[in-house]
């Protein structure tokens, strides 16, 4: 067996280089320009993959089945804080989740700083986790959890 086919072979039998259920044309042009601008070809799937990732999960957010646009101050400020459109979505389903936590020990309407108010609902969270969950096997089939992505968290809109 030549070479090459010896690597093909394996990289078939491991799945590198299989294409995810997203295919081309499905990362968004601001995505791309981003991680091209990088400049690391081995990190490029992940950083196309990731980002793409990240700026539909931030879409839905703001759609009216979710959060509609009172979370657009929350994902302003984590696209703010964080470089990357996946530690944005980090950023703010980390934020969600608290604001959901917090809501449960004391109640919305003591809750005094209003943009975790707008994101405390706890059925929104639920279906943005499985939307989060959906997407996930889509861009990411072959992995079975996410990985420690960095990212800055939301600290409120009061600070």
């Amino acid at each position: 067996m030549k070479k090459q086919s010896f690597i093909a072979a394996i990289m078939l039998a491991f799945g590198v280089g299989q294409v995810s259920a997203k295919q081309v044309g499905e990362v968004p042009d601001a995505v791309v320009e981003k991680c091209m601008a990088k400049n690391n070809a081995s990190e490029l799937p992940d950083c196309l993959k990731e980002g793409a990732y990240g700026h539909y999960m931030l879409q839905q957010v703001l759609t009216a089945d979710l959060y509609g646009e009172k979370a657009a101050p929350v994902v302003e400020a984590c696209r703010s804080l964080n470089d990357t459109l996946q530690g944005a979505w980090i950023c703010f389903s980390v934020a969600a989740e608290k604001a959901v936590e917090t809501r449960a020990l004391v109640g919305q309407a003591k809750i005094t700083d209003q943009c975790v108010v707008d994101i405390s609902d706890p059925e929104a969270f639920a279906r943005l986790q499985g939307i989060a969950s959906d997407q996930r096997r889509l861009w990411f089939p072959d992995e079975m959890f996410s990985g420690g992505t960095m990212y800055h968290s939301f600290k409120g809109c009061m600070s």
